[in-house]
């Protein structure tokens, strides 16, 4: 079927493709499936690193530009050479390329049928060029003189405060670093999450953090975390659904994915877990837990540390405004570590009772002068109940 401009797109790369396979593609490849070809293919490995709402055709024509029919003859190669698989919707309106890594030269050369194709296409004696440039000699700068051009800045004449505005309003959302938390490496986590499971568009700062966190609240493994996110994403728009993932995230069973260093080097769903002889924590107690992990930002060493501490002095029981108000004592005083946690519970104990006190309240001196004079002498009862008959009258 031929493919028209509005007929939209997706992509997926199934294995990380390295330099030394581009550079293949330009050496081996690009002989046999041509210019256009190889272009439509790094064209789909740099788009599926970007992500906008609609991608149509249209979009690689004017990236490539190619019209839609080179476009559509360079898939062909593409397909014809294994570098790509292709997919159709039912409805014939959406395409998904599947992008593979390009064979290495060696293995190319030695292809049954591109190493003869190859040969037809080049000769001989540029063949073995190529073979004996697949060791990367190095080459010498000694007696040559840079002639490269330098950027015309002509090409942006045109440029002018409303394209600047425009420019800035497409810039994404720049990440600082990518969160890293204790029992959840978030570096795994994003290399074995495709653009379809996890958008690129909701890899927003705030996410990730959010992903970071729950995954070490309930010592959820990277691998099952991806299936978690997967399964909370809006498929419409491409957002994620934080709602939807605390949820899911809160039903997940806790694992101990490394050995303590400390007896609160763990999940704090599971050093709960522990403290209760193994009963399962209830919704109402995770979500004090997550309270503390998302909103405190405490790592779960401190948060570990704190809820043995709140226990100890509230009668084993986790109440939520005692908690609020020690997290946020402990937040003021910069309680970053295991070990000021430690010395937060040492030195400074607060104490809860839900004791009632016996202390009898005494009553106010005006109030016992009032009380003391609230007798009527003779005369006042007289004159009052002569007020009431003419009342009454």
């Amino acid at each position: 079927m031929a493919c028209c401009g509005k007929n939209q797109y997706q992509i997926e790369v199934v294995h990380e493709i390295s330099k030394e396979r581009i550079l293949d593609l330009f050496t081996c490849y690009q002989p046999c499936i041509g210019v256009e070809a190889v272009c439509f293919y790094l064209t789909l490995l740099s788009e599926s690193r970007i992500h906008s709402q609609i991608r149509e055709h249209t979009r690689l024509c004017k990236i490539t530009g190619m019209d839609i029919k080179q476009i559509d003859a360079a898939r062909i190669k593409c397909e014809q050479f294994a570098l790509i698989r292709t997919y159709l919707s039912s409805d014939e309106s959406s395409y998904f390329y599947e992008v593979h890594a390009p064979l290495s030269a060696k293995d190319y050369l030695q292809h049954d049928v591109f190493g003869r194709l190859y040969l037809s296409r080049i000769g001989a004696k540029e063949t073995e060029v190529t073979s004996a440039s697949v060791f990367h000699p190095q080459h010498s700068y000694r007696n040559l003189v840079e002639i490269s051009a330098s950027f015309d800045a002509s090409l942006l004449k045109n440029w002018d405060a409303a394209k600047e505005v425009e420019y800035a309003q497409v810039q994404p959302e720049q990440l600082s670093v990518y969160p890293q938390r204790s029992g959840f490496d978030m570096d795994l986590f994003l290399s074995i999450s495709t653009n379809l499971t996890f958008p690129y568009q909701a890899r927003t700062q705030k996410n990730l953090n959010l992903i970071a966190d729950l995954g070490a609240l309930y010592g959820i493994k990277e691998e099952r975390m991806r299936i978690v996110v997967g399964h909370c994403i809006n498929n419409a728009t491409e957002q994620l659904n934080t709602d939807m993932l605390k949820k899911m995230a809160s039903y997940e069973q806790p694992e101990l994915k490394h050995e303590p260093k400390n007896k609160y080097d763990m999940p704090p769903v599971l050093f709960l877990q522990n403290i209760q002889g193994g009963v399962n924590v209830t919704q109402i107690d995770k979500r004090i837990l997550e309270y503390l992990v998302t909103d405190m930002h405490f790592s779960s060493e401190v948060t570990n540390v704190l809820v043995e501490y709140v226990l100890s002095v509230s009668e084993n029981r986790l109440v939520r405004s005692f908690v609020e108000s020690v997290a946020a004592t402990w937040l003021r005083n910069k309680v970053n570590t295991v070990e000021d946690a430690l010395k937060m519970a040492e030195n400074k104990p607060v104490r809860r009772t839900s004791a009632k006190s016996n202390r009898k309240a005494s009553m106010p001196k005006y109030l016992e002068s009032n009380t003391a004079s609230s007798e009527l002498s003779d005369e006042e009862r007289e004159l009052l109940l002569q007020k009431l008959s003419q009342l009454e009258e």
